[in-house]
């Protein structure tokens, strides 16, 4: 059973289809991008006060992915965060804004 006949036919829409944004993270810019990121900041997570001794790292765009695709890939618009701190900053970027971009001016 094939196509419409198939009882998982879901009107021929993968349900695995990737969004923009995963699209765009599999690129090599934006992998360069992060690496570059990631060696600018020394591997260490570069939020205000942090503490933490976790080896989990990601990169945070400081200002919103969505709103400004024009600074997806500009290196100072990125920083080094550990998991636990991109947590805090998730859904309340604008509020972090200013702090993270004065973190990331001084390099």
């Amino acid at each position: 059973m094939a196509g419409e006949n198939n009882p998982k036919w879901n009107g021929g829409i993968a349900l695995t289809s990737r969004t923009e944004r995963e699209n765009f993270m599999s690129t090599t810019e934006y992998k360069s991008w992060r690496r570059d990121v990631f060696s600018r900041d020394e591997f260490k997570c570069q939020f205000p006060l942090c503490f933490s001794k976790s080896n989990k790292l990601e990169v945070h765009h400081v200002l919103v992915y969505e709103k400004y695709p024009q600074y997806r890939l500009v290196l100072k618009n990125g920083i080094t965060v550990c998991k636990a701190d991109h947590q805090k900053v998730k859904g309340r970027e604008e509020k972090f804004e200013k702090q993270l971009l004065l973190s990331t001016s001084n390099r």
